[in-house]
């Protein structure tokens, strides 16, 4: 509700309680707060447009489907989180915020990374939704190397689009030595894969692949053919 004293200052209920102003008096000049019939009459039925993201964060909370093959999970991306880990054994890397960059070792299928980070929200919503954008990698093997396809899971992707884009760099490098680890290498492979990241609920299936983000991490001569992970540094930002 809004409130109004008998001089006529106004004051929006949330902001009023953030000031700490007594019950019954004015935020401006301590007079009596206007009779409830009054704040009733008063009292707002749409929200301001300063409050339509905070309102519209509810949609982060909304279900997302689990990108498992035949798997038919659905939850919030909390709930998701656990999944993965306790019915895929999936590795997760948490605690990631806007802007880092980590070091990833990627195994074969699926690897998810939940990041932390939308702009104005409250500490609160950061505690109880860790994983708001959970960045999903997914690494296949290919005759030259793998390749490592990337989209976000997050609720009611569709709004959350036109509010924030999600970008992901990926690097990639290789020291080929000389068979001796204390000579200096004999060739260095340096690769850096930037570009943007589709954000999906999964409500329509897994994302066109060509739709993806696409890094190509091709075979080293020194790669054995048994390894079964790749290590690279991720870096993403969310604006």
């Amino acid at each position: 509700p809004t409130f109004m004293c008998e001089a006529g200052h106004l004051i929006c209920s949330p902001c009023r309680d953030m000031l700490g102003v007594a019950a019954g008096t004015c935020h401006v000049c301590s007079a009596k707060a206007a009779r409830l019939g009054s704040r009733r009459s008063l009292g707002r039925d749409v929200w301001p447009a300063y409050y339509e993201p905070r309102d519209r964060s509810g949609a982060l909370r909304g279900p997302c489907r689990c990108p498992g093959d035949a798997c038919g999970f659905v939850g919030s991306t909390a709930a998701l989180l656990c999944h993965f880990v306790s019915a895929h054994d999936w590795p997760v890397h948490a605690g990631v915020t806007s802007g880092d960059s980590i070091a990833v070792r990627l195994q074969d299928g699926f690897n998810i990374v939940a990041v932390d980070c939308i702009g104005g929200a409250s500490e609160q919503d950061r505690l109880e939704f860790p994983g708001r954008y959970l960045l999903v990698l997914e690494m296949i093997q290919q005759t030259f190397g793998r390749t490592v396809f990337a989209f976000c899971l997050r609720p009611d992707a569709e709004f959350w689009e036109k509010e924030a884009q999600c970008r992901v760099s990926l690097y990639y490098s290789r020291n080929i030595l000389d068979g001796d680890d204390d000579k200096p290498p004999v060739q260095c492979y340096y690769q850096t894969t930037k570009a943007g990241v589709t954000c999906t609920d999964l409500s329509s299936g897994l994302p066109d692949p060509e739709d993806c983000f696409q890094a190509h991490v091709y075979r080293s001569v020194d790669l054995e053919d048994n390894e079964d992970t790749v290590e690279v540094t991720i870096r993403i930002v969310i604006n």
